[in-house]
């Protein structure tokens, strides 16, 4: 009975939401701006009629072309995320100054960030931000709440307080402020202000995706890509990554680059589309895209070729400081592969890269101590590098784990245990997992073709 009459309830909401919209719309199409707000914001939640972002946009600007200052912020708002419009942050400012001018606290607060971010045109100018932003707390505004925990974190204007700042991040947050779901949800990741909570950090950057920040949808992605224990929905992942690299997020680019050439994800020519992802983000001098590309390179161009790029996109991926291609450039350095070889400068940057949270850094470093002596103790030293990595989700640490247990490296043999972590790499796309996951059954097949014939060689 309760049941039934929850949905009796919902049912006559939303019989009447579709009435007022369409009473709403009449007056909306005769000029009136309250009606326009009205049926934009309709139109932008799919209240009383189908969710249609670009028609919302279109009646918020018009709305806001009257001078209405709540519709000036709204579609403010609509030109900062890209919502329904592309994202143009001068003419934004424009509409939030106005609206400022006229004492509507969100463009106040929205305009300050501006200030303080040097976004929209503006100058950074830290104390006019301030000032803007406290008028809009003063009055509760979203938009102030955040930009003052932006504040909190980088003491900008008051002391810094990371606690504090996660906690006015909170509230914009679940009273959703897209931008302050995706800080949050970094904190919730790195453990930044509150305690690490991954599920909290996927439930807010989801929500900033789905509000149209940019750096919510990268991060959702990314954490989806990278977190460790959980069966990946490669699908979900791409179409984020999607979303974010066709509004120009380098990142992406890249990340969504890497998945097309792994075969994780459908493109008509994945190699090839990959190529060309890795190029757009490198033009936005992106690392990533750097480090991707000089991997590519690596595995697939001829001997000359191969040191020439590669080790060049390492490079400048390891001066932009990628912790990756810190990684890869240390390897580089450790064998001499198209570099003079330079054991102390390779383990610098290796180090570096490890304190910076790099898998390919602990393979590396594992594989430097394994290749060292040949000893027992060094050699259980190297699995533990291997086993940090790969409870990263690092699919060569997967590998490194894979040839260690199948031959008696620095543990046990154990080809149940081995082929486990083949499957695991595998899943990630990594070409040596298809050899992991049976190696036995590989020999006596033929090694996949494109597999180098050393075992080590088959990790990287």
């Amino acid at each position: 009975m309760g049941i039934f009459n929850r949905n009796s309830k919902e049912n006559n909401e939303k019989k009447e939401e579709k009435k007022k919209f369409k009473a709403k719309r009449k007056e909306a199409k005769s000029g009136d701006p309250s009606a326009q707000l009205y049926i934009g914001r309709c139109y932008l939640n799919g209240n009383g009629v189908k969710k249609n972002e670009k028609k919302g946009a279109m009646f918020l600007k018009s709305a806001a072309d009257k001078a209405l200052p709540e519709a000036m912020s709204a579609f403010a708002d609509c030109l900062h995320y890209g919502i329904g419009v592309a994202i143009d942050r001068y003419t934004a400012a424009k509409y939030c100054s106005d609206a400022a001018d006229k004492g509507n606290a969100d463009a106040q607060g929205r305009l300050g960030g501006y200030y303080l971010l040097g976004e929209g045109g503006m100058p950074k100018n830290a104390s006019k931000a301030f000032q803007l932003i406290q008028q809009a707390l003063a009055h509760g505004s979203v938009k102030g709440i955040y930009y003052f925990g932006y504040c909190l974190e980088n003491a900008v204007m008051v002391a810094k307080d990371v606690e504090r700042a996660a906690e006015h991040y909170k509230r914009a947050a679940d009273r959703g402020e897209p931008d302050a779901c995706n800080d949050i949800a970094k904190m919730y990741r790195n453990g930044t202000g509150v305690a690490q909570d991954l599920a909290q950090a996927l439930y807010y950057y989801k929500k900033g995706a789905e509000g149209g920040c940019v750096n919510a949808q990268y991060g959702y992605a990314r954490l989806l890509e990278d977190r460790c224990g959980a069966k990946k929905d490669y699908s979900e992942i791409a179409k984020w990554y999607k979303k974010a690299a066709d509004r120009g997020h380098a990142e992406a680019m890249a990340s969504l680059g890497s998945l097309y050439e792994r075969d994780l994800a459908v493109a008509f020519d994945g190699v090839k589309t990959a190529l060309a992802l890795y190029e757009q983000s490198i033009k936005k001098g992106c690392a990533r895209g750097y480090d991707y590309l000089g991997s590519y390179y690596e595995r697939t161009l001829k001997v000359a070729d191969r040191k020439n790029k590669a080790v060049q996109c390492y490079k400048t991926a390891a001066g932009k400081n990628y912790p990756d291609g810190m990684a890869h450039y240390g390897h580089c350095l450790r064998i001499g592969f198209g570099v003079a070889q330079d054991m102390a400068l390779a383990k610098d940057y290796l180090q570096r890269a490890m304190k910076a949270g790099s898998a390919e850094a602990y393979c590396e470093w594992g594989l430097m101590l394994e290749l060292s002596t040949y000893n027992h103790t060094t050699r259980i030293e190297a699995f533990s590098y291997y086993k940090k990595a790969a409870d990263m989700g690092s699919a060569r640490g997967q590998c490194e784990l894979a040839r260690c247990y199948y031959e008696g490296v620095g543990c046990s043999k154990d080809n149940a245990e081995s082929a486990r972590m083949g499957k695991l790499a595998a899943e990630q796309g990594h070409p040596g997992g298809l050899y992991w996951k049976d190696p036995k059954l590989n020999e006596k097949k033929g090694r996949p073709k494109g597999l180098p014939s050393s075992r080590v060689s088959l990790c990287r």
